[in-house]
Parts: structure tokens; C-alpha cells; sequence
């Protein structure tokens, strides 16, 4: 999912690392299956099996970070290690996919179910595979390798709004953009009943999910005052 001549998940994200290096020393890296991060062989992986990749890797490089920060898919796996973990490093999540806006209704749950008694299972795929890269546009049904497609929809529908609500507020920052449709904050915020965990929640006015791109330098702020509210 990057260009093959840079190899850096990050890379289209670029001035969001830059200005967070201008306050943080910043480590990154590569889940397995993006930009050519080696991956399981014969294996489909889930939510939890990339928070014990994370976990490894900390403590492969003895590495104990001040704070965890996690972009969309990356803001799932970095929740679902904290909950797993229980370590006190301090978690933001930017756009995190903790709540996705396209869950399946009921109504459309028992249409697929009466397509898949009706189609045999090789049209169904391919009907699926239509959808995910030409109606929904998803990048890891257009970009990404068998592993990355097979372990998608492993975990596009899981709901971690329960989860998030187990992290102390002090130890978590969101950061959202008010007219993101792939990842409302609304959405989420509508499951929570905690209000110092809702007041963990920064939107950004006339963002969407790539927020990163374009408000790198408020991220950056909200970033600096949750460290100087935890200190």
C-alpha cells in the first residue's frame, strides 16, 4: 500500500511525521503484508495476532514507548494492545477503525444469505471482490496482498467501542475529523456513556479520514497538550 520505491507505510503521510519530530522522537514501521513488511505464509491474521506483533516487536528492540500512535487500521491494533497488554504507555489514535460506518443492517445480512444459497460460492467471491474495489473502493482489496485481503474481512466488522471504554481516559487521546465517513466520531461517541472519555475525543472541523494530510499541525498541538495534561 505505498509506492514500491520508498517502501514506508507512512509515506503519504510524511508532514504529519515531520511535525510531530519537531516535539517527538518518532520510531516507525511496517505491519506484515504493507509495503512489503514480510507476512504469514498460508495464514489469515486477526486483530489480536497484530497487537502480539506489536507486543514482539517492543520487546525484540527493548523498547518501551512514551506514547503509541496508531492511524485508522493502526488505531485498531494499537487499542486492541493496550486492552490486551495493559501497559501504561499513553495511546493516540488518529481516524481509528473502532467503529465502522459501513456495518452490515439486518435486512442486507439476509440478502447475502439468500444470494449465497442461490449463487455458487466462485460468483459470490467475485461479486464481493467487485464491490470491495470498485463500489467501495477499499485499498486493501485494490493494493494489497492475498494476506491483506484474506485477513480484511477477518476484521472489517469487528465493533471495539466496548474495548475502548476499559482504557483510562488519561491514557488515551482521539483525534477525529468531523466529516469523516468511513470512521465518524460520531458513531462512536453515540456507543459511549463516560464523558472523561468522550472529552478524550478531539474533531477536527472540515476534516475527513485523512486528516493526517491535512491538519498535521493541529494534530501536533492536541498531541503536545495530552502529554502535558499526563505529566
Amino acid at each position: 500500500l505505498c509506492s514500491e520505491r520508498k517502501k514506508n507505510a507512512w509515506e503519504n503521510r510524511n508532514k504529519l511525521v515531520e511535525e510531530l519530530e519537531k516535539d517527538f522522537e518518532v520510531f516507525k514501521f511496517n505491519l506484515p503484508g504493507f509495503c512489503g513488511e514480510p507476512e504469514p505464509v498460508n495464514k489469515v491474521w486477526n486483530l489480536e495476532d497484530f497487537a502480539r506483533h506489536l507486543e514482539n516487536l517492543l520487546a525484540k528492540n527493548n523498547f518501551i514507548p512514551d506514547i503509541i500512535l496508531g492511524y485508522s487500521f493502526g488505531g485498531a491494533v494499537a487499542l486492541k494492545w493496550k486492552t490486551l497488554f495493559k501497559k501504561q504507555t499513553k495511546i493516540v489514535l488518529i481516524s481509528p477503525a473502532i467503529s465502522r460506518k459501513y456495518e452490515i443492517k439486518q435486512s442486507q445480512s439476509k440478502l447475502r444469505q439468500f444470494a449465497k444459497s442461490l449463487l455458487p460460492n466462485f460468483l459470490t467471491k467475485a461479486l464481493r471482490n467487485f464491490y470491495l474495489v470498485h463500489i467501495l473502493k477499499n485499498p486493501y482489496y485494490s493494493y494489497g496482498t492475498k494476506f491483506l485481503k484474506k485477513t480484511y474481512l477477518n476484521i472489517v466488522l469487528i465493533d471495539l467501542s466496548q474495548e475502548l471504554q476499559q482504557i483510562p481516559p488519561d491514557e488515551i487521546q482521539l483525534i477525529f475529523g468531523a466529516k469523516d465517513t468511513a470512521t465518524p466520531p460520531k458513531l462512536l461517541l453515540d456507543k459511549i456513556s463516560s464523558i472523561k472519555l468522550k472529552n478524550r475525543f478531539a474533531v477536527m472541523e472540515n476534516g475527513d479520514h485523512n486528516i493526517g494530510q491535512t491538519h498535521f499541525r493541529e494534530i501536533r498541538e492536541t498531541v503536545k497538550k495530552f502529554v502535558g495534561q499526563t505529566h
